[in-house]
């Protein structure tokens, strides 16, 4: 009796599905390396919105700086303020002033010693001047550090009143406690600049919380991925 032929071998090569050391099938997709790339496009995002918060940061204080009331001692002026508030008086080491320009950085090698008043001008009162021991950051960022943030000085709720004049006036006298010392110096007067710079979501905190959150996430990325890709999976004995 005549055996059937078989049938002829097939020459394909059989599939194959990725299987780890006890032969259980494992998934077999890898990650692309276009997520390496989108880490990357996460990181520069990252880094260009820390940049620009950087930029609104220096708008806010040339804005600031450009905004505050100045006077020359020895000397005195007067100063307008809308609202209560703690107010610093910086020593500006270089500065224009009813077009008279100051460049001091020659003259003290540190700041001058000086005596400041500050007066209300309706009912006569004297407030309270103190060192500004807590706030020297505030030179960092004022006039490109050429200026220190040397006193400072709270303006009462009581002097805005619902029947006070606005703005509010005060006057403010500065001299030199040498009183032999002629050289002039230019003070200016405006309110703290790093506290509401830091508390800004548009300045460099909220630059620093969208570079971190960038940062977390691009390194989780190429992590998990380099892990799919090369890493070796094991499963635990049952």
């Amino acid at each position: 009796m005549t055996e059937s032929a078989s049938a002829p071998a097939s020459t394909a090569p059989a599939a194959t599905t990725p299987a780890d050391d006890n032969g259980s099938e494992l998934p077999g997709r890898v990650p692309s390396r276009g997520w390496y790339g989108l880490a990357f496009v996460l990181m520069l995002i990252g880094v260009a919105a820390f940049i620009a918060s950087v930029n609104v940061a220096q708008s806010q204080v040339d804005a600031a700086v450009g905004s505050m009331q100045r006077f020359v001692a020895p000397g005195s002026g007067e100063l307008a303020f809308d609202q209560p508030g703690d107010y610093l008086v910086y020593y500006e080491k270089i500065g224009t002033f009813n077009g008279e320009d100051f460049d001091t950085t020659g003259v003290f090698r540190e700041t001058p010693a000086l005596d400041i008043d500050v007066e209300h001008q309706a009912s006569g009162d004297f407030l309270t001047v103190r060192q500004a021991k807590y706030d020297k950051s505030e030179s960092q960022i004022f006039n490109h550090g050429k200026a220190n943030s040397e006193f400072i000085f709270t303006l009462p709720a009581e002097h805005f009143g619902p029947d006070a004049e606005r703005p509010v006036r005060y006057t403010i006298s500065g001299a030199h406690e040498n009183l032999d010392l002629d050289d002039r110096v230019l003070l200016a007067v405006g309110p703290p600049v790093v506290g509401s710079l830091m508390s800004d979501w548009r300045g460099p905190f909220g630059g620093a919380a969208v570079l971190s959150f960038a940062f977390v996430i691009s390194a989780t990325t190429v992590l998990v991925t380099w892990m799919l890709r090369h890493g070796k999976v094991t499963r635990r004995q049952d």
